[in-house]
């Protein structure tokens, strides 16, 4: 049978006490313990739905890296004025740099926020249904976590740097060329 607990009360505790009042007869546990093998499917998901988006996210660093590419390209006169007014090897490298963090600063930042309400909307609408018939939850369950927007706004960073830096030091060679 089960047993709820009320906000706050320590459920390892309670599984103890009632494991020593049942004895070694009886098996006690915890809503986690019960559903081990659910709760590992989902965290293999959640692993493989990550797995997903970084490798959508290299892809989509191509787009930066050409776009990169092709405006040290178009701006080749403007790189030889930096030249002549005195800019460095680091400073145009760093300048370059910046504007791909901008790029990627700008759609990391929308990505996260249309992340967060899709999230909230099913969490609180449950636009996503799991189309099976009297289910306990008739809605896909999501649970937001702060590490999931942590851990994704490193790999988009460390993906994004990784395409900003060819483009940066090929403007800074086609420059100093002479």
């Amino acid at each position: 049978f089960d047993i709820m607990l009320e906000e706050g009360v320590n459920e390892v505790q309670v599984q103890q006490s009632i494991q020593q009042i049942l004895g070694s007869n009886f098996g006690v546990q915890t809503r986690d313990q019960q559903h081990a093998i659910l709760l590992r499917a989902i965290k293999i998901e959640k692993l493989f739905v990550f797995i997903l988006m970084a490798f959508i996210m290299g892809i989509a660093s191509f787009t930066l890296f050409y776009s990169l590419s092709l405006l040290v390209i178009e701006k080749r006169k403007d790189l030889r004025t930096l030249l002549a007014i005195g800019i460095s090897r680091s400073q145009l490298f760093k300048t370059i740099m910046w504007v791909g963090f901008l790029i990627c600063f700008s759609g990391a930042i929308l990505g996260m926020i249309f992340g967060f309400i899709f999230a909230w909307a099913q969490q609180t609408f449950g636009i996503i249904g799991l189309g099976i018939p009297n289910a306990l939850i008739d809605a896909y369950p999501i649970k937001m976590e702060l590490m999931d927007f942590v851990w994704t706004s490193l790999v988009v960073l460390t993906i994004t740097t990784l395409a900003s830096i060819i483009p940066a030091r090929k403007a800074v060679e086609m420059t100093f060329k002479q």
